[in-house]
């Protein structure tokens, strides 16, 4: 099923070198909103190959001048809520990993993992 919100995206941007869907929930939609309009007009069109969620981080794979922009917003995902855009913090369940608002969190059964190494 194609997200409606995404799809929109990804035709202001004009981003037909996707090389597969966006592969993150809407609550990372502003993050992405404020990459594009970093990025030139044609590295928007030609550059971006892969938006996904991995480990719990915001990823956008590209040339290598999408990539610099794009490390700035990996390290943004970390601070706001996959799923609601809220503020949040790096979660675990098991083997996987979600950036999740408190709220999220305890209602997915994720606990927050300790900057306490």
């Amino acid at each position: 099923m194609i997200n409606l919100k995404f799809q929109e995206l990804e035709d202001k941007w004009n981003l037909k070198s996707l090389i597969s869907p966006i592969e993150c929930n809407s609550g990372w939609l502003g993050l992405l909103e404020q990459f594009f309009e970093e990025l030139s007009p044609k590295q928007q069109s030609e550059d971006v190959h892969q938006i996904k969620e991995k480990y719990g981080t915001l990823r956008i794979h590209g040339s290598p001048k999408v990539e610099v922009i794009a490390g700035k917003y990996e390290v943004l995902s970390v601070q706001t809520c996959e799923m609601t855009g809220e503020p949040s913090k790096l979660h675990k369940k098991g083997g996987w990993y979600q950036t999740l608002s408190s709220d999220q969190a305890a209602l997915l059964g994720f606990q927050e993992i300790s900057s306490k190494a």
